[in-house]
């Protein structure tokens, strides 16, 4: 069974002035799975045709698009990293109750079959008597 390499997401470079534009990522990227444009969601597997793809107007609409809304893309980003973090407490928080709950749970399992124990204990000792 081979190893079905997923691709790799394009992100345009941003320059000193904070725009973004089109590179050319390197042909290893091509070779190990390729690249999906995130304008039209298509994979190209060689940099011939994702070169192509580059010059289309879908793709520069969505690439001036990115540069109209830099904004809103920042703000979006440090809304996610905050949500992030939420969600990371949330986790930490859950598993430690699921922690306390597991070993009060074990306890209760050990208490119970101490309860068991001496019920059985119990009843031969009965057994014992009617003899």
């Amino acid at each position: 069974m081979d190893l079905a390499l997923d691709p790799d997401i394009y992100s345009p470079s941003v320059d000193k002035d904070g725009t973004y534009m089109d590179n050319i990522p390197s042909s290893g990227t091509f070779k190990s799975g390729g690249i999906r444009c995130p304008c039209k969601d298509t994979i190209y597997s060689t940099s011939g045709k994702f070169s192509s793809h580059i010059k289309t107007k879908c793709h520069i609409k969505w690439l001036e698009n990115l540069n109209l809304n830099r904004m809103n893309h920042f703000i979006e980003n440090e809304r996610l990293k905050q949500t992030v973090r939420n969600q990371q407490l949330i986790i930490s928080n859950l598993e430690r109750e699921l922690s306390i709950k597991s070993r009060n749970m074990d306890y209760l399992i050990q208490e119970l079959n101490k309860v068991k124990l001496d019920s059985a204990n119990a009843k031969q000792l009965v057994n014992l008597i009617d003899i």
